[in-house]
């Protein structure tokens, strides 16, 4: 009778493991298919509908963004903001006030400057496999790997906080709103000055 209480007591306790392991993987999949549909909307929020799309050698893809329609104005301070577009240049008042160096202007060395055909800079890789048209402005699209390596999806593309010196006491600094996992996975340069009074 001992040896059969024993073999149900086994029993209740392998049903118990089975069970707190399956509830585990269920929660498990909820969390990952809520992350899924977070990822998905914070790209659907960060990636603006393209005008023209560039893939570039190394791999990225750059969308060519109407100029209106630009991330930048998603920021609260620049809602209803109006971009001037002004032909500062043309007007020859400016061009007597603003004078650039010859250097800068020259983009061709010495040796081919009477050459007919001017080739153009590259400055960045996705350039040499074509250019925005005019009106809009070129965005790295932004993929899911990259909102996996972040540390928060709510602070990605974000700087870092930055310490302030506590008003109450202004003796201490107050580094409670830094994200220190945050600023190890970065590549930034933080300098801090401690004031003394």
């Amino acid at each position: 009778m001992g040896k059969c209480k024993v073999a149900i007591l086994l029993l209740w306790v392998f049903f118990a493991l089975c069970t707190t392991i399956l509830e585990l993987k269920v929660e498990a999949r909820a969390a990952s298919s809520f992350l899924e549909k977070e990822i998905e909307a914070k790209l659907k929020l960060l990636n603006k509908p393209a005008v023209k799309s560039i893939k570039s050698e190394d791999g990225d893809i750059i969308d060519c963004i109407n100029i209106y329609k630009q991330p930048a104005f998603d920021h609260p301070a620049l809602i209803n903001h109006t971009i001037q577009v002004g032909k500062f240049y043309d007007t020859p008042n400016n061009l007597s006030a603003l004078r650039i160096p010859d250097f800068l202007l020259e983009s061709q060395s010495s040796s081919t400057r009477g050459a007919t055909n001017a080739s153009t800079d590259v400055f960045q890789t996705w350039q040499k496999s074509g250019s925005c048209p005019k009106e809009t402005v070129p965005i790295r699209r932004i993929r899911k790997e990259d909102l996996l390596r972040a540390v928060s999806l709510n602070r990605f593309g974000q700087k870092p906080p930055e310490p302030s010196v506590n008003s109450a006491t202004n003796t201490k600094l107050n580094f409670s709103n830094l994200d220190y996992v945050n600023l190890e996975n970065r590549s930034v340069h933080i300098t801090t000055i401690i004031y003394i009074l």
